[in-house]
């Protein structure tokens, strides 16, 4: 059928005395205006939005909104810096500027700073995780920030060990001020039977002398280095999730 300038597939309108119902395909998906001012969209199975086919957004007929495939925005897990436990005293917190100072003495066997993140429902579950540090750069060369981590999935066995990493990507190009700086490190895939909530636990560390081998040498900025932020990027697939404890 066709309607001003548009082509409908399998298109029929059925007028009531209250209102007019839009019925495409079959009689569970339709258009239709429940009260003045506001349009209703029902459907059975999901309503889509975008290509309808893989990438789009999504409603599930409880009105649940999902992303798939390119549509999936990002979310940033946030971890502040100051007030986080410390281990060591080569850490120490600079209330007046606001940052966590690693000296260049740091030793990763004693000196190291606790984030535990716990992730949101809004997760994708497959998607993995990207770290980032946000830090003070005040010369062209960068720190040796190492992060070990160890993914803890709800309701599966703890996990005891911890897996290293190096934080060695510098996000932005350091032009000779104090650069507001973001290093990052490779992508954390997600462990077998991930689910909502998982908790993943951090150590930051500050590799002064390469003592963990993941590095080219050693740590080639003289002095204190001041650190302001952690967190972690991941993608979501979701608002939230549908059940308490399910997607």
């Amino acid at each position: 059928m066709f309607i001003g300038e548009y082509w409908f597939n399998e298109f029929e309108i059925e007028n009531t005395t209250i209102n007019g119902y839009a019925f495409f395909r079959d009689e569970d998906l339709y258009l239709y205006s429940p009260i003045d001012g506001v349009l209703g969209i029902v459907a059975d199975g999901a309503v889509k939005i975008g290509d309808a086919t893989t990438n789009y957004a999504g409603f599930d007929p409880t009105g649940h909104l999902t992303f798939n495939a390119a549509a999936r925005p990002w979310r940033d897990e946030i971890g502040e810096l100051v007030g986080m436990k410390k281990k060591g005293v080569r850490i120490t917190e600079d209330l007046d500027e606001g940052t966590v100072v690693f000296s260049n003495a740091c030793q990763i066997a004693d000196d190291w700073i606790v984030v535990n993140v716990q992730l949101n429902h809004d997760k994708d579950l497959t998607a993995s995780i990207y770290p980032h540090l946000h830090w003070f750069q005040e010369t062209t060369y960068k720190p040796n920030w190492l992060l070990k981590y160890r993914w803890q999935v709800n309701g599966g066995s703890k996990i005891a060990d911890w897996t290293s990493i190096t934080l060695s990507h510098a996000v932005f190009t350091f032009s000779g001020i104090t650069l507001n700086q973001i290093s990052s490190c490779s992508e954390i895939a997600v462990p077998v039977g991930s689910t909502l909530s998982d908790i993943v636990q951090f150590k930051i560390m500050r590799d002064t002398d390469n003592d963990s081998g993941l590095f080219t040498g050693n740590d080639a900025v003289t002095g204190n280095v001041a650190a302001l932020m952690f967190d972690c990027h991941f993608m979501l697939n979701s608002c939230g999730s549908t059940d308490e404890y399910t997607k």
